[in-house]
């Protein structure tokens, strides 16, 4: 299970709906992200971006049917999603990159050391 922010745009009819039944999101939101296999940690509005940022939990794939359901409605006009890791789990990845980068080879590393040699 990965960790993600989810940034969702508010477009016309987010405004709409807002403006006709001003309540809290988060149930629904909640609500919908358990129907996808999904937990929200936690849920915030972003009055600069216009956009409710959200942190859940869960599979990629799930996240991505909840973003499609979301502009399905027309009320988003634009969607990100992050992915997030650990800093335990980016120390391991490091470490893996550190044995594979001696697998590659950069395409233009020749050239560098030549000119590197030149100088």
């Amino acid at each position: 299970m990965g960790v993600y922010i989810l940034r969702a745009k508010w477009g016309p009819e987010a405004f709409k709906g807002v403006l006709a039944n001003p309540a809290d999101r988060r149930g629904p939101v909640e609500k919908l992200m358990a129907a996808n296999k999904l937990t929200l940690r936690d849920m915030f509005y972003s009055p600069d971006r216009r956009e409710t940022v959200m942190i859940c939990e869960g599979h990629y794939d799930d996240v991505t049917a909840y973003t499609m359901i979301g502009f399905a409605t027309g009320a988003f006009q634009d969607t990100t999603i992050e992915n997030l890791i650990s800093t335990e789990a980016m120390t391991a990845a490091m470490v893996s990159a550190q044995k594979r980068a001696s697998a590659y080879s950069a395409p233009n590393e020749d050239e560098i050391d030549r000119i590197l040699l030149e100088e």
